[in-house]
């Protein structure tokens, strides 16, 4: 990348190894946005007014769901480990609660040891749900 000054010197520089685009948000704000969707439920396009109010730049609502993605894979072995873990252990805990998802009710399990929480949405309550994630 050059910038020509006014005094007729050429600056260059390179960017960072993890940026791949002239213009893109790094990891810091993709974590945060990350946090504030999933951990505080705030809607993608209240993620993205809020970064284009603090930085005076649009942020895509679909650069959140790309993230997701990205985080989603990347936590795929975790989950997994989770999972042996609760189905390892003497005593687990289950428990479920209705959320509407598109208008339909669903049910948010939760299997916990005090070691290891595992949640997940199903459209099914009861045996039917748990047979599948544990």
């Amino acid at each position: 990348m050059a910038h020509q000054c006014r005094c007729g010197c050429v600056q260059t520089g390179e960017f960072p190894v993890h940026v791949r685009a002239p213009v893109q948000y790094g990891p810091r704000i993709q974590a945060q946005s990350l946090l504030l969707n999933v951990d505080y439920r705030i809607p993608f396009a209240k993620v993205s007014r809020l970064w284009g109010d603090l930085t005076g730049y649009a942020y895509n609502p679909a650069t959140l769901a790309s993230a997701q993605a990205v985080a989603f894979e990347r936590l795929a072995s975790i989950e997994q480990q989770i999972k042996a873990q609760l189905t390892q252990a003497p005593v687990c805990h289950f428990d479920e609660t209705g959320i509407r998802l598109g208008g339909k009710l669903h049910w948010l399990h939760v299997a916990c040891t005090p070691e290891y929480t595992y949640l997940f949405v199903h459209d099914k309550r009861g045996q039917v749900a748990l047979g599948s994630p544990c």
